[in-house]
């Protein structure tokens, strides 16, 4: 409905992209005053669900990343610029729903500020990269397999103007496991692509990753106490795995050592139980 979605903005953007050769929905009709838009119907598969029936089956992978190659091609206009305050304000979630979940109290002041003050100092990390249209939210649930084979993206809405690592975190690092050789292709073939150097690329991947895991703990945790949805922390688990895993790289030190101090009982709590399971 108008006032709650920005129907505007989705027609601009699927118009712009189709018309820059990425395989979004077609648009038939729309109606901005009341909300409504007639879209191509992209099927019932979704890349989730097609790669958990063919787990070795790298060409839908292969696909996914040529995409996001397409995507970052794009030369989308209007779009807000991603910041520090845009990184924090997502990783902020963290401080703000889920630490008050695990630990039974607010989070201190002190934590808080300390908790920005990390991510403003790791950001110009994420600056450093060449700056493309980011979709936000680029993951294996948020495209289609059409019955022609070929891959559909949908939920583009939010796209942004940011770090050319951060969707390809979105797409390895989030709900779907990767294998750590097709990884470290990925990250060297993009990084390459962008004319960036590996190391720089991949810790630039690194805290956009983390950024969004951080973001996710505290989206778990909102669905469950805010939205009533019981099953939401079914994740929570897969989660802090991807955090604990990712905090090893050295770009990571910082966040590693406040968890360690701020929340030391992640591992236990977490980690270990998944491993038992």
């Amino acid at each position: 409905p108008p006032g709650l979605e920005d129907l505007a903005t989705f027609v601009r953007h699927a118009k712009s992209l189709k018309m820059q050769g990425v395989n979004v929905p077609a648009i038939y009709e729309y109606n901005l005053e009341h909300g409504y838009a007639m879209l191509e119907d992209f099927g019932d598969t979704i890349l989730h669900k097609a790669l958990i029936r063919a787990p070795k089956d790298e060409l839908l992978l292969s696909k996914a990343f040529e995409m996001l190659k397409a995507f970052q091609s794009t030369n989308l206009t209007d779009i807000p610029r991603y910041t520090e305050d845009t990184t924090f304000a997502e990783a902020s979630r963290f401080t703000d729903w889920y630490l008050p979940y695990a630990k039974g109290h607010a989070t201190p002041t002190g934590a808080r500020r300390e908790w920005r003050n990390l991510w403003f100092d790791l950001y110009p990390q994420i600056a450093a990269m060449p700056q493309v249209p980011v979709h936000w939210d680029f993951h294996v649930g948020n495209m289609m397999v059409l019955e022609s084979g070929e891959l559909g993206l949908i939920d583009f809405q939010d796209v942004k103007l940011g770090s050319c690592a951060f969707d390809l975190a979105c797409l390895l690092e989030d709900r779907y496991p990767v294998s750590e050789h097709v990884k470290q292709t990925l990250i060297a073939n993009l990084a390459e692509h962008h004319g960036v150097a590996t190391d720089a690329f991949e810790a630039a991947y690194v805290l956009g990753a983390l950024h969004r895991m951080f973001k996710v703990t505290g989206l778990l945790v909102r669905l469950k106490e805010r939205d009533g949805k019981e099953d939401a922390l079914a994740r929570m688990g897969e989660v802090w795995q991807t955090i604990a895993r990712l905090c090893e790289h050295p770009v990571a030190a910082p966040i590693k050592e406040y968890l360690n101090r701020v929340y030391p009982v992640y591992e236990e709590k977490y980690l270990k139980a998944q491993k038992a399971s």
